[in-house]
């Protein structure tokens, strides 16, 4: 998939797109976002969809540069970005959940103390080590990421969001791990949601349907799904 042009990964988005706002009940009168794709964060590489709107090129060369070509969901412009280098699949199943379903009040903040009692939570104890040598009482969470292993699966029937990969990845050889910038620890704290997303997937054993069914996660605001949801599901792998 990663070779395949801007207007063929649209296409797909666009079936993605409809199947997640039918799951979601939201309806987009923008309909499925456009896409530019691009290779590392090189502005040549950019190919765009025939819908997307060619004078925001600009801006978009500065946001791949700035972000080092990381993928995005731009709200604003409602596009898409997908660096060619990464899992195309995967990554377009991930921004297409980010443009259908926002979360309100994404942002929450953690206290540093509270990862120490996250037993399910890959590194914890790493993570609350390192913490505390940057001197971090606190750490901010989006509860967006939450909902990503929930539109993966639904989509693909797997999940393995690409920024949870890539840091556990870090964790797994302690050298890099001690090495780990405070940037890079606040960029992993911060998809800490992501991993209470997985292990919310996995307590229905990939039954989408049925978990929003009984649970309609994308009718609350940050704060409920981190204190109803995530908490639970990082702590004791469980939910109320």
């Amino acid at each position: 998939m990663n070779d395949l042009a801007a207007d063929h990964i649209y296409e797909i988005g666009r079936g993605y797109w409809e199947r997640l706002s039918s799951l979601f009940a939201k309806s987009d009168p923008r309909g499925p976002p456009a896409v530019i794709t691009f290779s590392g964060y090189d502005p040549s590489t950019f190919e765009t969809n025939s819908t997307f709107p060619r004078q925001y090129l600009p801006f978009m060369a500065i946001l791949v540069q700035r972000t080092l070509g990381r993928p995005f969901y731009h709200e604003l412009f409602h596009t898409i970005g997908i660096n060619r280098k990464e899992d195309v699949d995967l990554t377009l199943a991930e921004e297409i959940t980010h443009s259908v379903v926002s979360v309100p009040r994404d942002v929450i903040v953690v206290a540093s103390s509270e990862l120490s009692q996250f037993r399910h939570l890959p590194h914890n104890d790493e993570l609350y080590s390192l913490v505390s040598r940057f001197g971090m009482s606190e750490f901010e969470c989006n509860m967006d990421e939450f909902l990503i292993p929930i539109g993966q699966m639904y989509l693909l029937g797997k999940y393995d969001a690409i920024d949870t990969h890539h840091i556990l990845e870090v964790f797994a050889k302690k050298d890099q791990a001690d090495r780990m910038s405070r940037r890079d620890l606040s960029l992993y704290l911060g998809i800490v949601p992501q991993i209470a997303g997985q292990l919310m997937v996995d307590l229905y054993e990939g039954d989408i349907e049925a978990m929003l069914k009984a649970h309609p996660l994308g009718e609350l605001d940050g704060p409920a799904l981190w204190n109803r949801y995530a908490k639970p599901l990082l702590t004791d792998h469980k939910i109320s």
